[in-house]
């Protein structure tokens, strides 16, 4: 007997690729993409009528505001849309009930190698919840905070470090069907 799932959704770290893979994985499933950072710019300009990126809504509103927003945008796309989500690095691990939320969702952990993701990071620019004295010592706290929760709240943990975009959504996708149709391989 297989599993009804409502949507897919795909955790990881900054820069690991989850829109990118997210928005492959719902064109080849003929899915809606809903990207969480997209979605909490779009709630922060209906509320205050600024257009700003999380990155500035962060910065400028301070961490209370964002995780509040976040937490009110992910209960928003999470239960009430069918499709590919892709969320936030740290969305789930300021939410009460992560466990809760993610009910009835096929949750992927895209993984990348530490060191891949912190050069992706800093070739990006400095995030705003970096400490600025010593990025490499504040990427390396916050990998080893976030990464017990993406692995314990993931269905299945697929590398994304080196491979292409279509052996990782084939992958995702494979386990999806064995997963609906009773067939999976249990928990990575």
């Amino acid at each position: 007997m297989g599993n009804s799932y409502r949507n897919i959704i795909i955790i990881g770290f900054k820069t690991c690729g989850k829109s990118t893979v997210g928005k492959a994985v719902a064109e080849r499933a003929g899915l809606e993409f809903v990207d969480s950072d997209q979605a909490l710019e779009e709630q922060h300009k209906r509320k205050t009528g600024q257009a700003e990126s999380f990155r500035e809504i962060y910065r400028k509103m301070g961490k209370e505001y964002f995780r509040n927003l976040e937490r009110e945008v992910l209960n928003d796309i999470v239960k009430d849309r069918e499709g590919v989500i892709a969320l936030g690095g740290g969305s789930l691990t300021e939410v009460p009930d992560p466990e809760g939320l993610l009910k009835g969702s096929f949750c992927v952990y895209l993984s990348v190698e530490p060191e891949t993701l912190f050069s992706r990071i800093m070739s990006g620019g400095m995030p705003a919840f970096f400490n600025r004295e010593d990025p490499k010592v504040a990427f390396r706290e916050l990998y080893e905070q976030r990464l017990p929760h993406y692995r314990r709240l993931a269905d299945i943990m697929v590398d994304n470090t080196d491979r292409s975009v279509d052996a990782v959504v084939d992958e995702i996708l494979e386990e999806f069907e064995n997963r609906r149709s009773g067939v999976g391989r249990g928990q990575s």
